[in-house]
């Protein structure tokens, strides 16, 4: 148990005392708090399927499994957090109590967090953590248990409408809907693949509020067997939004063109929504197509890469 959970209790509280004998007994100090002799109660979390896209209410499954004959009574304390992809905690959505009071017939409680409630703690990856402890009146058995769950994007769905020949025109239609109940702003679709030697850019605009949009595209095959057509959808609002805050400690790193180490910029920090440039020199070691692979690294945010393909001429 991190000290981030036992200090977002009240001092002296029940949930307190709970994360304190918690972190003792997966610490050095076991002794402190002996074991209890029954242990007879079971704490489950899960979620259905592939779980909500952004913009959905999440529900999930709390399953409390009983061993013993005996009723069992327990009050469970419960938070859910936006997280880094550093697994530290970003922000404290929102905090809850439950009590339960069961046989042996398995109870499901289900939870919903509502998108309201979330919708401006997300950040890159869109991972929250949901996290339980309690106490089993009957026994003084402690309960807990994390649990980890990301929010999906909505997926884009391509309809092949004809067959391909190589050489003719191959015609897809792509659907997408808007799950926010907001306007999409500076929506962009890209298309590679299917014997394309750039990437096609579509500056589509804005999608309101939860509508479907389609499109209508065609490629020409280059030669003939298995391909994939790669369509991606690009929008603020559906990857990661502007952090408020200063970007601290920024780390930029370049490899690739025949560079022997990469290649570090300690960079330092980076304003709130600010923009900035950097200018690099790279010697290319051979000629021929060559990738430069820029990363950008910080607390507050995932790996940004970006990589350019180089066509490298002999003179």
């Amino acid at each position: 148990m991190s000290i981030i959970i036992i200090l977002s209790h009240s001092s002296g509280s029940d949930g307190a005392r709970i994360a304190v004998e918690t972190a003792c007994r997966n610490g050095s100090k076991q002794s402190v708090y002996p074991l209890s002799n029954t242990e007879d109660v079971i704490i489950e979390v899960n979620m259905k399927g592939d779980g909500p896209c952004v913009g959905q209410d999440a529900v999930l499954s709390i399953i409390l499994k009983n061993k013993c004959r005996s009723p069992r009574s327990l009050t469970l304390y419960s938070q859910v957090a936006a997280m880094y992809y550093t697994r530290a905690q970003k922000a404290l959505i929102c905090r809850f109590v439950i009590k339960a009071l069961f046989s042996s017939v398995v109870p499901i409680l289900e939870w919903i967090l509502q998108y309201e409630d979330y919708k401006e703690h997300l950040v890159d990856q869109a991972a929250l953590m949901l996290t339980l402890s309690g106490r089993v009146s009957e026994t003084t058995q402690i309960l807990t248990t994390q649990f980890n769950f990301r929010l999906r994007t909505s997926d884009l769905i391509i309809i092949t409408l004809c067959g391909g020949v190589v050489g003719k025109e191959m015609t897809f239609k792509i659907k997408f809907q808007n799950p926010l109940p907001c306007v999409l702003k500076n929506v962009i679709f890209r298309f590679e693949g299917l014997g394309l030697q750039y990437v096609r850019t579509i500056n589509y605009g804005d999608i309101p509020s939860l509508a479907a949009v389609s499109l209508t595209e065609t490629f020409v095959p280059k030669y003939h067997g298995q391909h994939k057509l790669l369509a991606s959808l690009d929008c603020p609002h559906l990857t990661q939004k502007p952090l408020p805050c200063v970007l601290k400690n920024v780390i930029f790193r370049i490899e690739g063109l025949g560079m022997q180490h990469v290649k570090t910029i300690h960079y330092g920090d980076i304003a709130e929504q600010a923009s900035m440039c950097l200018t690099e020199t790279v010697v290319p070691k051979r000629s021929g197509p060559q990738k430069l692979l820029a990363t950008l690294d910080c607390t507050q945010l995932t790996q940004v890469h970006g990589v350019p393909n180089i066509l490298v001429k002999d003179h």
